[in-house]
This record gives C-alpha cells, structure tokens and sequence, in this order.
C-alpha cells in the first residue's frame, strides 16, 4: 500500500546543516530538532494511526524555488529528518536497512509553492 505525505516549504540542505554545525554544534542540532518536528507534525496530521512493520521503500519529490540547489544535499538533510520523524512518530521501528530497503528522489521546479512530496510504500518481505 502507498501513502504520500506532502510537506510544504523548502528544506535547508545538507551543506546548510553542515556549515551551522561546523559554527555551533548547539545550532545544528536546533535546525535539525526544528525540521523534524516539522515532519513530525505533519506525519502525525496525514498518518494517523498508520505503522509499517515491514520493510518500506520512501521515494521524494524536491520541488525547488529555485534550479542552483544539490538534489542530493537536500534529499540527503531531508531523509535524515524525516526518518528520524517516523521513528520518533511510531510510524516505524528503527530506519537501518532492515526497515528502510530502498530511498530516492527526483527534483521539479515550483519558484510558487516549494515543498517535499513523500510516497512510502510497503514493500514484500
């Protein structure tokens, strides 16, 4: 079974969170508490009461505001928090690769609405 979730707003990337944490450990963790709470109340919103107990493939859809952006340093802060969320949500169990097979992302362009489009998929053990 699919489910998508849609995140509105533009996470920061990778090198964004990097730069902070290199400057203040205590701002880092900050940003990231903050993005995952933001996933977490949207898990909790448009989730409800939906656990995975097997493994589960989690594909996103970056849409940017703007083109000069790494798919992979915004995919790769984006599946930190929002795993974490899952997690933390009771959505699943733990997020190592006994519970998360597979991940991928795409990137489109929407300089007017920027947000993260989420399909989780449960996938046959």
């Amino acid at each position: 079974m699919k489910h998508e979730i849609t995140i509105d707003g533009r996470f920061p990337s990778y090198n964004e969170y990097t730069n902070i944490q290199r400057g203040d450990r205590y701002a880092g963790n900050r940003m990231k508490q903050k993005y995952q709470r933001i996933c977490e109340w949207n898990i909790r919103k448009r989730m409800r009461k939906v656990r995975f107990d097997g493994p589960i493939s989690v594909h996103i859809t970056c849409y940017e505001d703007r083109r000069n952006r790494d798919l992979d340093n915004v995919a790769g802060f984006f599946f930190k928090v929002f795993l974490d969320a899952m997690v933390q949500c009771g959505t699943i169990q733990n997020d190592n690769f006994k519970h998360v097979t597979q991940l991928s992302a795409s990137a489109a362009l929407d300089k007017k609405h920027p947000r993260v489009v989420v399909t989780i998929e449960e996938q046959n053990e």
